[in-house]
């Protein structure tokens, strides 16, 4: 079976062109970079364990 893995990254490459040819208003959304967003402040441990509890809520156990 050689070649398989070769043979997928083809494949996705032309679904990847069939896609931009069919939706061509689509384009490849861009990486947006918020480095120096928040200049100036300063985030504490207690603003992240505040963050990281809101999105990561403890699993409820029935």
């Amino acid at each position: 079976m050689p070649g398989i893995v070769e043979r997928l990254d083809q494949l996705g490459k032309e679904v990847e062109e069939l896609k931009r040819a069919v939706f061509p208003q689509r384009s490849p959304k861009r990486r947006v970079s918020l480095k120096g967003a928040l200049r100036g402040v300063k985030i504490s441990e207690k603003d992240i364990r505040e963050a990281q509890r809101s999105l990561f809520p403890p699993a409820r156990v029935k």
